[in-house]
């Protein structure tokens, strides 16, 4: 009976597929699922899940996953920038301000003032 609560929970909860940028492969998400795309600045593309459930990222996982995709075209990205919380956010602030002009490939966890 608690194997077909779950199951009957996993189907109702939802799925959705990844597609993460350019990359050759995609990632199948059923159950409970948080697609998050963050603010980016240039030619990158990037996106967070987590996924409570069963997923398929290179191969088979049950029950929490949690991870991030970063995809960069490195002739018109050769310097990235990965902000992830408020300290890593000021020292964008100072990296950004030294390139004098020179635009890099941002990408902000944080949704952070800076870009």
């Amino acid at each position: 009976m608690a194997r077909f609560v779950v199951i009957v929970a996993l189907l109702l909860a939802g799925c959705t597929s990844v597609e993460p940028g350019r990359a050759p492969r995609s990632q199948f998400h059923l159950g409970a699922v948080a697609v998050r795309v963050p603010k980016t600045v240039g030619n990158v593309t990037a996106v967070s899940v987590k996924t409570l459930g069963v997923s398929w990222d290179d191969g088979l996982n049950i029950g929490w996953r949690s991870g991030a995709w970063i995809t960069a075209d490195p002739a018109k990205c050769q310097l990235l920038i990965i902000i992830r919380n408020a300290a890593e956010a000021a020292n964008a602030i100072k990296i950004i301000k030294s390139l004098e002009g020179q635009q890099p490939c941002i990408v902000d966890f944080t949704n952070s003032p800076p870009l």
